[in-house]
């Protein structure tokens, strides 16, 4: 018997830790049956994060930062990014992780929405935001990171047109990329290759 609408039933917290919980939904499938998923949530009921696209202009060229992932088991190239702070917005946060992370300060020309980061996985939303920093303003004012005391963050400049080779070298030589990135650079050498 088909139900057509799929819903969620009751969450329990099966165990937690300083930053995370791991959840057991029961949930009703379309045709009425009772099923579990288990998912990852951040505690202290905030899930957002947000995700920098800085280009430095007029170049352009990508700010990126190199990072060890614990879970990855290996330094990871992203792009900046952060959590969105109880009162924030996604562009005030995403300028504030930029200038913690980078220390570049820009201008934000775009907004990508909240969506899922892994909807099988877990509840995190994450909002995408453009930002365009002027390069001759951080040629006469070097920029300083500031990051929290458990980051260690390599800061890296890459020209757009280099992306894709500089990502599939990285990776070659053990690096690991966020996914979001690697789908970035192929969908701009796409774009390129059409023009």
């Amino acid at each position: 018997m088909d139900t057509g609408c799929p819903k969620n039933l009751s969450k329990q917290t099966i165990a937690t830790s300083k930053y995370l919980e791991l959840d057991s939904i029961a949930w009703l499938d379309v045709h009425g049956q009772e099923r579990r998923w288990d998912c990852a949530t951040r505690t202290g009921g905030h899930g957002h994060a947000v995700m920098i696209i800085a280009r430095l202009m007029p170049e352009p060229s990508l700010v990126l930062v190199r990072q060890f992932r614990p879970p990855a088991g290996k330094f990871c190239l992203e792009f900046p990014a952060g959590l969105v702070e109880p009162g924030e917005d996604s562009t005030s946060a995403a300028l504030r992780e930029l200038s913690e992370e980078t220390g570049y300060t820009g201008k934000v020309v775009d907004t990508i929405p909240f969506g899922f980061s892994s909807a099988g996985l877990t509840d995190e939303t994450i909002a995408g935001v453009v930002v365009e920093i002027d390069s001759e303003y951080h040629r006469r004012h070097p920029p300083v990171p500031h990051p929290e005391a458990s980051e260690d963050i390599e800061v890296l400049i890459v020209p757009e047109a280099q992306l894709k080779d500089f990502l599939r070298n990285r990776l070659a030589d053990g690096d690991g990329a966020d996914a979001k990135l690697l789908l970035y650079a192929s969908t701009l050498s796409c774009l390129n290759q059409k023009s």
